[in-house]
């Protein structure tokens, strides 16, 4: 019997979405102890004025810009035509926002898979808007207001103008290109009817991979202060909130949300680096004094 063993090389090519996918994958290294298996590829965006290199990735990415990082990302297709040639892998794992590396992998008959970094629910309901061209959704009471899907309608706009060049589907290009299966940052038991909606109208086996988090040893000790104040609210009271830089209208919005709903909560806050702006300005008039326990 022949001993040797034989490895399975996939190339994983993810956004460049420094706060979620980066820590993610490096979780998963050392988790698993792959520290020897990995093998880490440059791969680099065409410069500009307009987007220095320490905003290549969204850490500390002005929300501004957001839309400059993505149309930049598509300068990355010939760097990474060379890199999959080269490392001739088993299979390819793509992420959002780029559909040419499943392209390429698909040309050089290597199979390519595409995650996707949003819940299943996200995607059957903008599924079945472009799909149907109806805003209503089959399971109520999920739709998204009108104001939610304008904002999707301009980012599908922007995508099939700067990303998916003209195809009418662009929201849906990377699923159509994804070999038999779609990857999905969920799981079963937290969204298996929209799961299995979206496995059935995409014609594809959706496998859900569980949240990119780590879990924390639960014998450390974390903030007393924050610890404290939970251990006084009952359970499934107190919701989290964690979202990349909004604007002051959004921020606005989130608050006002917050104050009817009368629920406990904890909401972080971040802003861009170099952005001078205090809290007390972000939020409405009022807000901290009342709501918050800083």
């Amino acid at each position: 019997m022949d001993s040797r063993t034989t490895s399975f090389n996939i190339l994983i090519f993810p956004w460049l979405a420094h706060a979620i996918n980066l820590p993610s994958i490096k979780n998963f290294i050392d988790k698993n102890m792959l520290e020897n298996s990995i093998e880490l590829v440059e791969i680099h965006l065409k410069p500009s004025q307009e987007l220095p290199p320490h905003y290549h990735t969204t850490k500390n990415l002005p929300s501004h810009l957001n839309f400059t990082l993505i149309k930049a990302f598509q300068t990355a297709d010939s760097s990474f035509s060379n890199i999959i040639s080269n490392l001739k892998p088993d299979s390819l794992i793509y992420d959002v926002f780029q559909p040419w590396p499943a392209k390429q992998a698909l040309s050089q008959g290597i199979p390519a898979v595409h995650f996707v970094p949003f819940v299943a629910a996200t995607f059957s309901v903008l599924h079945y808007h472009y799909k149907f061209k109806d805003p209503s959704f089959p399971f109520l009471p999920l739709c998204l207001p009108d104001q939610d899907m304008k904002t999707n309608d301009r980012l599908k706009k922007f995508l099939s103008a700067h990303v998916f060049y003209g195809d009418k589907d662009s929201f849906l290009m990377n699923h159509k290109l994804s070999s038999d299966i779609i990857l999905l940052k969920t799981s079963e038991g937290f969204e298996g009817k929209y799961v299995e909606y979206y496995s059935n109208v995409s014609h594809k086996k959706v496998v859900p991979v569980g949240p990119l988090v780590k879990q924390e040893n639960t014998s450390e000790e974390g903030d007393p202060e924050v610890l404290k104040w939970l251990s006084m609210k009952d359970q499934l009271s107190t919701v989290y909130g964690s979202e990349y830089f909004l604007n002051k209208e959004e921020n606005e919005v989130i608050a006002k949300g917050l104050e009817i709903s009368e629920v406990n909560f904890i909401w972080v806050i971040r802003f861009p680096m170099g952005e001078k702006i205090t809290l007390k300005k972000a939020l409405p008039q009022g807000f901290l004094e009342v709501f918050v326990k800083l």
